[in-house]
């Protein structure tokens, strides 16, 4: 998550929303302090330093002790006494292979503003919570320690897509061939005390059975699953976020085992209010399937054996994965909405089905939000790093009728931005064709391509351009 430690330093008050707050401050009475002018719930007296429109601070509900301060936008977003923050601290900077828990692991995806659970109002901001790290079955006790780690890199290539590290959870062990500890995922390791039963919300979703793909057996959710680590987090949401993104890239040993009661699964269940998926799942692959070893689209492998191993294998030289035999998706960039300032519940997961062998590897990073706008369309979300692509929106989200994706590509090329639903069946191709390089907006308007109107529920828009892929969830409302 991108993000920095709030200092409250005091003297360095400057011009623009802060001084329209001190004078608002000074002139009004200790009732009208106590008011909550913008409905966001804090009044000028809990701290809140634009509790009416003024300046920059078009949205003043956005402006309060529970926002994030967005770098470079004028307004001391969180009110802690700086306009604009320093630019987000790196809190996880060295690779970590024991002593590992779940606050390590946060960090690694970037979380690192911590906030008490139940405080005063004044002190409610946002920030993790918790963080467990278990091992499936909700005793508390972890997984196997050599099922974890924190890395700044794995393999000779795969680097973390932000900031110093990445968290690393495994089926096997979460090393690669250089690191102590390191187990080949085949024929694997195993811990034989490891052995809960899949995530019960997950499967009920599904009618009791964990995910096949369509044309295989279905693999029953009662069944035993192993070797199963659990990343359990809980945050508070920003007050001026309404999305969350997360990126994954899976690897495994499986590939390309198709159809067999040996699937490993990589999951993200998010709790919150918002509507998300009724199975609660916001991982998915580049073709919209939760990313396991029957359904997931690897473009990471042997392209003389496989077409669509369009990326070739070189990013699992030294993985400790064949890179001759095995798989891995590439980076996936995921997200689903959430509610500002809500406490959401995150659990990260990666099993093996119906015995411990031929392991799996899931690496994590880059945590972090989709911001609101100060009452400008185009403004929303977050600002694309100049080097990357990346999908923001939509815009709203859930909506009806239509909602805009917007999207920044680094340089100039050929752009695809198609939209699928939960199965992974592509529904409507918005874009196919070449584009110049910067930031481009398309309407959807919840049709499909021969313009009938879609069923309302959950889709999947997927941005794809070179290498490169990118995906956010949206929701279609009746």
């Amino acid at each position: 998550m991108r993000t920095h430690s709030a200092h409250f330093r005091p003297g360095t008050m400057r011009s623009g929303v802060m001084g329209v707050a001190l004078g608002l401050l000074l002139g009004l009475s200790g009732t009208a302090l106590a008011q909550d002018l913008d409905g966001d719930g804090w009044s000028v007296a809990d701290g809140d330093l634009c509790d009416v429109p003024s300046g920059p601070c078009t949205s003043p509900e956005l402006v309060n002790p529970g926002a994030y301060d967005i770098p470079g936008n004028g307004i001391d977003d969180d009110c802690d006494g700086t306009i604009d923050n320093p630019a987000p601290l790196t809190c996880s900077t060295t690779a970590q292979f024991s002593g590992v828990g779940g606050l390590e692991l946060a960090k690694a995806l970037d979380i690192c503003q911590l906030t008490p659970a139940s405080p005063p109002l004044p002190q409610r901001t946002w920030g993790l919570i918790s963080a467990q790290l278990l091992r499936g079955d909700g005793s508390g006790n972890p997984p196997n320690p050599l099922q974890v780690a924190v890395v700044t890199g794995f393999g000779n290539t795969l680097v973390p897509e932000a900031n110093a590290t990445m968290a690393v959870l495994s089926s096997g062990t979460a090393r690669d061939a250089g690191d102590s500890g390191y187990v080949a995922p085949a024929p694997g390791f195993s811990d034989p005390t490891n052995t809960p039963l899949p995530p019960a919300d997950f499967t009920a979703y599904h009618g009791g059975y964990l995910v096949s793909a369509p044309f295989c057996p279905v693999v029953s959710g009662s069944q035993v699953v192993y070797d199963m680590a659990l990343l359990r987090l809980n945050i508070r949401v920003p007050t001026n976020a309404d999305g969350l993104y997360l990126d994954l890239m899976f690897l495994t040993s499986q590939y390309p085992d198709v159809c067999t009661e040996w699937n490993d699964h990589v999951l993200a269940l998010l709790y919150t209010g918002a509507s998300i998926p009724a199975d609660h799942n916001i991982a998915f692959d580049a073709n919209g399937a939760p990313p396991t070893t029957q359904t997931a689209f690897f473009p990471i492998c042997n392209a003389a054996t496989d077409p669509n191993c369009y990326l070739g294998y070189g990013a699992l030289v030294g993985t400790g994965f064949d890179p001759l035999d095995d798989a891995a998706t590439g980076w996936l960039h995921n997200a689903a909405p959430v509610i500002p300032g809500e406490e959401i519940t995150l659990d990260l997961y990666i099993f093996d089905v119906s015995d411990a062998y031929y392991d799996s590897t899931v690496l994590f990073d880059n945590l972090h939000w989709h911001f609101i706008p100060q009452a400008d369309l185009s403004a929303a979300g977050e600002t694309a790093p100049a080097t990357g692509l990346r999908l923001l929106g939509p815009v709203p989200n859930p909506f009806n009728p239509q909602t805009t994706l917007r999207f920044v590509l680094p340089v100039a090329g050929q752009v695809r931005l198609s939209i699928f639903d939960v199965a992974g069946h592509r529904v409507a191709t918005l874009v196919d064709n070449y584009l110049e390089g910067g930031e481009h907006q398309v309407v959807w308007r919840a049709t499909d391509d021969s313009g009938r109107r879609v069923a309302s529920g959950v889709y999947v828009a997927r941005l794809a351009a070179g290498e490169r892929v990118e995906s956010v969830r949206m929701v279609v409302l009746e």
